[in-house]
């Protein structure tokens, strides 16, 4: 039987027929995917919080209430905001704790009490959670009996010189994780594989036997998604949401994005996620902050604490993306 993971909300957050906002990338687009065959999700809208100035969701009803939805695959770290996500990893102990507070928030990282400083002294970044969003919701899906012991895709597939394993795997670089961080990639993967089931247990295999091989196949799928107006090699179409939906309203990119989402349709068999009729929600903005100082965590905090903080994250060790709302 299956480890129920309560700390995680998965039968609190993975309800049926809820609204999504999903984040414009291949790794949001492929969890959305799931979320709308499975659970019956509807599209609600897109996000592109990168920590620019052009930061930006893309919404039904821009006028909807945030906590109507729920955000995949962007960390946002408004109280009573539904997220599933596994960029953030929290400042500190304090941040873990009142993160997991929020019953409508799932995260590895938090799950697993990662933080950047650790009480000890010691820090997780290096430890943070290493595969994608669409393998956390794939494990929770099984997990609540959504999904079965049956293959949900073919991912040996071929689409030219890669498969649809390629393709699903170049969401967030897990190939090349693996190649780079192999312990941590299978320290992880026991975690994945107790929540998840046989569909998830597939994937990691793929992982663990096949990376050195299938590493020098990732530029065949950047080379494909770039056809399509993606920008760089992870499949993200925020410039084409932009084009396409701003005031500009530009046809070509709205094509590209339906060609897009085809395209991932035809490839991995399951019905692409809605783009329905959407307006921007013009009431953000993004920046970068250089260096983990004091003054840097002081502002993250007293954006925490006065509700104007829409999202933050590590990126790298010493930078973090932020989004605050205008």
């Amino acid at each position: 039987m299956k480890r129920t993971v309560t700390e995680a909300n998965l039968n609190a957050v993975l309800q049926r027929e809820r609204k999504v906002v999903i984040n414009a990338d291949l790794d949001g687009i492929l969890t959305g995917m799931l979320l709308q065959k499975y659970l019956d999700w509807e599209v609600a809208g897109y996000s592109a919080c990168n920590g620019t100035l052009q930061d930006e969701l893309w919404l039904t009803d821009p006028d909807m209430p945030l906590e109507d939805a729920v955000f995949t695959d962007l960390p946002v770290c408004l109280d009573g905001v539904a997220v599933i996500d596994q960029h953030f990893v929290a400042l500190d102990n304090t941040t873990v704790m009142n993160y997991r507070a929020d019953q409508n928030k799932i995260n590895p990282n938090i799950m697993r009490g990662y933080a950047y400083r650790m009480p000890d002294g010691t820090g997780k970044y290096f430890n943070k959670y290493p595969y994608n969003t669409m393998q956390i919701v794939l494990a929770g899906l099984e997990n609540i009996g959504a999904v079965g012991d049956a293959d949900i895709m073919d991912l040996g597939k071929v689409i030219g010189r890669y498969d649809v394993a390629d393709l699903v795997l170049r969401a967030d670089g897990i190939i090349r994780n693996m190649v780079k961080y192999g312990p941590n990639c299978r320290d992880w993967g026991v975690w994945l594989e107790d929540i998840g089931g046989y569909n998830t247990a597939g994937l990691l295999c793929i992982v663990y036997e096949e990376a050195g091989s299938r590493l020098d196949r990732y530029g065949y799928v950047e080379e494909r998604l770039r056809s399509f107006g993606c920008e760089g090699g992870d499949g993200g179409c925020s410039g084409l949401f932009h084009a396409g939906y701003d005031a500009q309203h530009n046809e070509r990119a709205r094509d590209n994005l339906k060609r897009y989402f085809s395209f991932l349709e035809e490839a991995v068999g399951v019905m692409a996620p809605h783009l329905p009729e959407m307006s921007p929600y013009m009431r953000l903005r993004g920046y970068k902050l250089n260096g983990l100082s004091v003054d840097t965590v002081d502002r993250i905090r007293e954006g925490l604490n006065d509700g104007n903080l829409f999202s933050y994250a590590i990126t790298y060790r010493n930078t973090v993306s932020k989004t605050v709302r205008l």
